[in-house]
């Protein structure tokens, strides 16, 4: 397997070039690290300056995505490993301490506005750099399907702003469409030029923040400044996490869809909250009818050489909310709902995070069969599980009720002690022993739009024995 693998590998390299200047051909070697279940990739040592940055991080997931085919036949395969010469991303770009179980409510530092608590970081995946040998300004990535992710990830991002805002979280996001503000230099609004140039007029005395390569010739120097000024500014304000937003991309499989979630090597509160990001991203996604065969992973996908995770001294995602190299999911990076409620997923997976929650479905639980006599009222409890956006609808229908048609009745309620106090009720009367049993559908609805599946149970009133 280890052979195909690389054969598989130095092909996908090699069929495209990934970075400004040529740099084929590309050699890799790899295998298996049966001891710590993992797949050990090096790459040669001229490759090392480039780690942390995204077009080699393109690499990796190109290579990455293509033997998944192999490596999803290994049984808990931990994760795929890269180095350069033999030495690992923490060579070429040290990793600063990270801050274990961060939360909002107890922030490492103060934000400095003086509100006392330092924000939530949101930052919308890329935005316009300034090329220094073209002159320009140029978006990281090219147009797929009709989506440039540079301009949509800014609209992604403001709903989950305010999924976030809406659970009492202070944010921050680093490109806010709210913006109506002209960004002179390029003559592009602010929300579409990446948060370097924020932070070079907003934090002139800070130029570790966004001119942290002042030595570099590279033409592409401000994007790389760009890529690393985002956790680097979240590290300044003491923020309690970082979530970058982004769009997926696979140039040459336009079938591979789906979304995603990234996290850095041997930072388990990183893994954690993308764990949650993940399920409550499934959880409320497939709440929707038409959504329900999109993709979400299961797990976290690891990526070892991103600069925007490695460099974060507090718990860090990379939510790639879908790939817009596929023409199903461009579709729905346009739909406003799909937008609207994968980021809701995103939000409520912070939540339980902070809450120090699991993610766990929410559901109605089985009811069993209820019988009654004549003359009997029946007050059937709920049972509900998982951790819903309050308020939640309660809803149930009988299949049979007094006036036809029947109509669905609901309650609100506003907490746990409400869904505990909930009764479906129902009176028996002497012409129900003749018809059969009632069949009584529940289900519920949180706030933000999430249902559960639908739960029958079944109701039959008895004649009372003389």
């Amino acid at each position: 397997m280890a052979q195909k693998i690389m054969a598989i590998a130095n092909r996908v390299a090699n069929e495209s070039n990934y970075f400004d200047e040529e740099m084929r051909p590309v050699y890799l070697t790899g295998s298996f690290d049966v001891e710590n279940n993992v797949f050990h990739f090096d790459m040669e040592e001229r490759f090392g300056p480039e780690a942390g940055y995204h077009q080699l991080a393109d690499l990796h997931r190109a290579v990455e995505i293509a033997i998944e085919p192999l490596t999803n036949q290994v049984d808990k395969l931990y994760t795929i490993y890269w180095t350069y010469g033999g030495k690992d991303i923490e060579f070429w770009m040290p990793r600063p301490p990270q801050k274990q179980g961060a939360t909002n409510a107890n922030p490492a530092s103060a934000f400095p506005t003086g509100r006392g608590v330092a924000p939530v970081v949101v930052a919308a995946g890329h935005g316009y750099y300034y090329h220094l040998k073209e002159k320009n300004w140029k978006p990281h990535r090219e147009p797929s399907n009709g989506i440039l992710e540079d301009e949509v990830t800014p609209i992604l991002a403001d709903e989950l702003v305010k999924a976030l805002r809406s659970n009492n979280v202070l944010v921050e996001e680093l490109r806010p469409i709210q913006t109506g503000y002209l960004h002179e230099p390029s003559g592009r609004p602010w929300w579409h030029i990446g948060p370097r140039y924020r932070f070079e007029k907003t934090l002139p005395d800070h130029p570790e923040i966004w001119h942290s390569l002042p030595t570099s010739t590279d033409a592409a120097r401000d994007r790389r400044e760009d890529i690393k000024s985002r956790p680097l500014y979240a590290n300044h304000v003491g923020s309690p996490a970082i979530i970058h937003v982004h769009t997926n991309a696979h140039d040459k499989d336009p079938t591979i869809n789906g979304a995603r979630v990234y996290v850095a090597e041997r930072r388990p509160e990183d893994a954690k909250l993308a764990k949650l990001a993940l399920c409550s991203m499934s959880e409320a996604i497939h709440s929707v009818d038409r959504f329900k065969a999109f993709k979400v992973a299961a797990e976290p996908h690891s990526a070892k050489d991103d600069a925007e995770n490695n460099l974060a001294s507090m718990p860090s995602i990379i939510v790639e909310t879908a790939f817009h190299t596929n023409v199903g999911d461009a579709e729905l990076l346009k739909d406003p709902e799909f937008r609207k409620i994968s980021m809701m997923g995103v939000a409520k997976g912070y939540r339980l995070y902070t809450e120090g929650k699991s993610c766990q479905k929410f559901a109605i639980e089985k009811i069993a069969a209820v019988d009654a006599f004549v003359g009997q009222q029946v007050n059937q409890s709920v049972k509900v599980s998982g951790h819903p956006v309050f308020p939640v609808d309660m809803i149930y229908k009988p299949s049979r009720c007094r006036r036809e048609p029947c109509e669905a009745e609901r309650k609100l309620v506003f907490n746990q002690a409400g869904i505990d106090a909930f009764r479906v009720p129902y009176f028996c009367a002497a012409d129900d022993v003749a018809k059969g049993p009632i069949d009584f559908s529940v289900w519920a609805k949180d706030a933000w739009g999430v249902k559960t599946d639908e739960v029958i149970f079944h109701l039959s009133c008895k004649a009372r024995s003389r």
